[in-house]
């Protein structure tokens, strides 16, 4: 099951399952819930769903757990799959549950049905497949309302498929940061999910359920410099592949050339954030920001991944092609600065005449510069503008960081032998580490005069 739930808020559980025949025990949540069930993302989905939330869980299945079904020509049929598992699945009366199933390449040897089965993949192909799930599941790059409470839940499945679980989790995670301005975009809760083990053996009343914040840092860096962006285009780079399947696979994507542009727009805007050239941003001729072909793009790319990743079956091999996960996510970072950028310059709004733009209007460059902890560019962007418009600027600590702290109010300067030396005033050593500890507020930020509203 994929696409949006259309609700605002949304409990969005993974478990991966190792089998389908766990016992059915009583699960506590938070010592409030508690739930009878064979799977513990149910319960979790119990709690969520008493909070006020609505509850999907999403069964992350191995190919590995039942025989693969194959269609009449000997192709893997992964619907036919799907059906099984869900068929076979005991919700335990979860009516109000959204369940999915979704496939995950396998890793290992196996009988399954009187047969041998040689599964083969890569944690990395495991991590892009959940990834892709996830970035559809999230509806992360649409321009939406939907909140989502991303859940993992790593109480059962073999522990191979644990960590690209997480890679692919931290991957959404970042990129939900960026659209954010590295604050929470759609992701209002991300957490990890661990049930006390069960065993047959020892019996007890109850198994807690114990939910941890997966914390995730994100930071405004653009993964490629300007002679990296070529490779970076190139699709079938990622991809382990023979050669005449690689050219294959660059015929299905298109263009290179206009992804390469795109990375190209995305590092100019985003160098132009941050070295503080917002004049830069609003030249067109410079730099072209156009957020619905970036994510265009990114469905594309999507889309031809999933391609990729479908599992092929041949005389008892079940293989999925091999993706450099790592690299794959640092494209789709680059796209979503990109886009982060193009739809906050867009939303201020500034109006661009024939003559130029009001320089005091740049100064709503500000509302960017905050959201991702750049307010010292705001510091010296002012400064700026009061010089161009033949003011002296006022307010020591804007020119301290404005000048590189080497202002000349708060350095005392030797010059010896032909060399200069300078050291800070004693008398300013505690205002500058006030300064460094806090380089931005408003109350010290004086700003001119000027209206925010921009028309």
């Amino acid at each position: 099951m994929r696409g949006s739930t259309g609700q605002e808020s949304v409990a969005l559980i993974y478990q991966i399952v190792g089998n389908l025949n766990y016992e059915r025990v009583q699960y506590v949540v938070e010592n409030k819930t508690r739930k009878v069930a064979k799977f513990s993302s149910l319960a979790l989905a119990r709690h969520y769903i008493n909070e006020g939330a609505e509850a999907r869980v999403e069964f992350l299945i191995p190919l590995s757990i039942r025989e693969p079904p194959v269609d009449e020509k000997g192709n893997l049929h992964l619907q036919s799959f799907t059906q099984k598992i869900m068929e076979e699945l005991e919700t335990d009366g979860e009516e109000d549950v959204k369940i999915g199933v979704s496939p995950i390449p396998a890793i290992g040897n196996y009988r399954l049905g009187g047969k041998y089965y040689q599964f083969e993949a890569t944690p990395q192909s495991i991590a892009a497949t959940v990834f892709f799930h996830m970035l559809e599941d999230v509806n992360l790059i649409e321009d939406d309302q939907k909140k989502v409470k991303l859940i993992l839940d790593v109480s059962t499945g073999h522990n191979a498929y644990i960590p690209p679980l997480f890679d692919a989790a931290r991957a959404i995670t970042v990129l939900d940061k960026i659209l954010g301005g590295l604050k929470n975009y759609k992701l209002t809760q991300v957490k990890y999910a661990v049930a006390e083990p069960v065993s047959r053996d020892i019996k007890k009343d109850s198994y807690q359920i114990f939910l941890i914040d997966y914390n995730v840092k994100a930071f405004m860096s653009f993964p490629y410099n300007h002679t990296e962006l070529d490779k970076a285009a190139n699709i079938p780079a990622y991809i382990k592949l023979e050669p005449q399947e690689k050219k294959r696979v660059a015929d299905l994507f298109g263009d290179r050339e206009e992804l390469k542009k795109l990375l190209r727009q995305a590092l100019l805007a985003f160098n132009a954030v941050k070295y503080n050239a917002p004049l830069a941003i609003l030249n067109k001729e410079l730099i072209e920001l156009d957020p619905k072909k970036a994510t265009e793009v990114m469905r594309s790319l999507a889309s031809l991944f999933k391609e990729i990743l479908k599992p092929t079956i041949s005389e008892g091999r079940v293989k999925v092609t091999e993706i450099d996960f790592r690299s794959l996510a640092n494209l789709f970072i680059s796209l979503t600065l990109y886009i982060f950028i193009a739809r906050k310059v867009t939303t201020l709004n500034i109006p661009i005449h024939e003559k130029g733009v009001d320089i005091e209007k740049l100064l709503v460059f500000e509302d960017i510069y905050r959201l991702i902890d750049m307010q010292v560019n705001s510091l010296i962007l002012e400064s700026e503008i009061l010089k161009i418009k033949g003011e002296r600027p006022s307010d020591i600590k804007r020119n301290f960081f404005a000048h590189a702290g080497l202002s000349k109010d708060t350095i005392k300067e030797v010059e010896e032998n032909g060399k200069k030396y300078v050291k800070y005033n004693q008398g300013k050593v505690n205002e500058i580490r006030a300064w460094l500890s806090q380089p931005y507020t408003e109350k010290t930020n004086n700003r001119p005069k000027t209206s925010r509203k921009i028309s």
